[in-house]
């Protein structure tokens, strides 16, 4: 999932000289921009504690201060600081959708749901917001509703990469191989060099039982020959059309990159027989 980039604040404070230019430091390092996470913590705390922000600066910081700590998987203390962010101001889109983050991070859907709502609520054209709920769905078993969803994140951010290659991922699992297609194809247009647009176009083409899936296949692995996931989802699709010494001679080079599936140990052991 796409997390949302800090905020970069511009600090405007009654507050003497020297004590803004160090309020602006702290602010501008709690951006994230040029900051690892644990400074980023450090820069927004010291923002917090000087007192001086004012309630949506707050609120902005609270939310990177809450990203610093998603990117460390402390996900109880970004809790509280996405709950800060909300307080200082409820009606802050940032600030709910990166609740919503972390209350998904903590497998407290329904919570998260209501934060995506509320988001859509405050603005109808958050695609983020929309973009947001749908990988839920589609993350958690209901690809039928992150279509809509994703769909609606499409038509506000036309040229929003992620959004399609997800709506994608929904169309194949629901089935809609023409579809999927359609999707993956476009982001291929766009970028000629996209392997798991390639992988999962592919995917696509074999369920509609064209040939051009072989092609994706072979261009995805051309693309990432050290992707362990390519290796074996050709070796299914040779599998599947009876050429089994290819396809065990990619199910060889995904066991040998590393990926890991119950199917492809049992696999493994015929072959070594």
């Amino acid at each position: 999932m796409i997390r949302p980039a800090g905020v970069l604040l511009a600090v405007a404070l009654l507050v003497p000289g020297a004590a803004r230019a160090d309020l602006q430091t702290y602010v501008e390092m709690c951006s994230g921009a040029t900051s690892t996470p644990h400074q980023v913590i450090n820069f927004c705390q010291r923002a917090i504690d000087t007192g001086q922000l004012r309630p949506t600066a707050r609120a902005q910081v609270s939310v990177n201060l809450s990203i610093g700590y998603l990117d460390l998987g402390e996900y109880n203390s970004a809790l509280k600081a996405a709950n800060q962010a909300v307080k200082a101001k409820p009606d802050l889109v940032v600030g709910l959708l990166n609740r919503a983050r972390v209350y998904e991070k903590l497998k407290r859907l329904d919570e998260a749901a209501t934060d995506y709502q509320a988001a859509i609520r405050i603005d109808r054209n958050s695609a983020e917001a929309y973009f947001g709920r749908g990988v839920m769905l589609l993350t958690h078993g209901d690809p039928y509703r992150a279509v809509k969803d994703l769909t609606q994140a499409i038509t506000l951010a036309p040229d929003w990469g992620p959004a399609r290659f997800n709506r994608g991922l929904a169309y194949l699992q629901i089935g809609q191989h023409t579809r999927a297609d359609g999707d993956f194809s476009e982001l291929i247009r766009r970028n000629g060099r996209d392997a798991e647009a390639f992988l999962y176009r592919g995917q696509a083409r074999a369920a509609l039982n064209q040939t051009a899936a072989a092609d994706d296949f072979d261009q995805a692995i051309a693309l990432a020959e050290e992707w362990p996931l390519a290796w074996f989802v050709r070796g299914r699709y040779r599998d599947r059309k009876g050429d089994r010494e290819d396809a065990n001679a990619d199910f060889l080079r995904a066991w040998e990159l590393g990926h890991s599936d119950p199917w492809l140990l049992e696999r493994m052991r015929e072959i070594s027989r």
